[in-house]
């Protein structure tokens, strides 16, 4: 799908002014995301991570699904961590990881996308920097097993780094 020229008009969907439009288009954003090679790497180029990082902020459910699940996918690949981060990712998934009431799959999403970003050690100063120690420990603490797991990860990952 990828090399068939379909990215670039994934993209332009998801700057559609229909949000069910902008929410498929961003899904099939968020499945390529788990691609290893250019795949990815395109959708980096193309500011598909940021757009996917502006569904964090919606206040429709299925966008932070959409978006915590593709910025997650890019997470996993060591080559992306720093340029989600610097593009201000950490902010947003912690956001909705920390979001009274939000879909535990969708506070799962954003708290591995975090863990996968906090296993890169040039990604510790931007953790706290912003603030982001104190919440991890926060969700250390969290009623979920899978959450608590994650963000007890992350800790251990950046003071292992230090």
């Amino acid at each position: 799908v990828a090399r068939g020229a379909a990215l670039a008009p994934a993209v332009s969907a998801v700057r559609s002014d229909s949000v069910e439009v902008q929410r498929e288009a961003g899904r099939l954003l968020a499945n390529l995301c788990a691609a290893e090679g250019d795949t990815s790497d395109a959708i980096i180029e193309a500011g598909g991570h940021t757009l996917l990082l502006s569904f964090l902020q919606s206040s429709d459910l299925n966008m932070q699904r959409v978006g915590s699940y593709g910025v997650g996918n890019l997470a996993a690949q060591e080559r992306h961590r720093m340029p989600l981060v610097e593009a201000a990712a950490l902010e947003p998934l912690m956001t909705v990881a920390m979001r009274e009431g939000v879909e535990l799959e969708i506070q799962r999403y954003a708290v591995l996308a975090l863990t996968n970003l906090a296993t890169e050690a040039g990604t510790h100063r931007h953790f706290i920097e912003q603030g982001m120690l104190p919440k991890l420990v926060s969700l250390a603490n969290a009623d979920n097993d899978e959450v608590r797991q994650f963000s007890a990860f992350s800790l251990v990952k950046m003071s292992q780094n230090a």
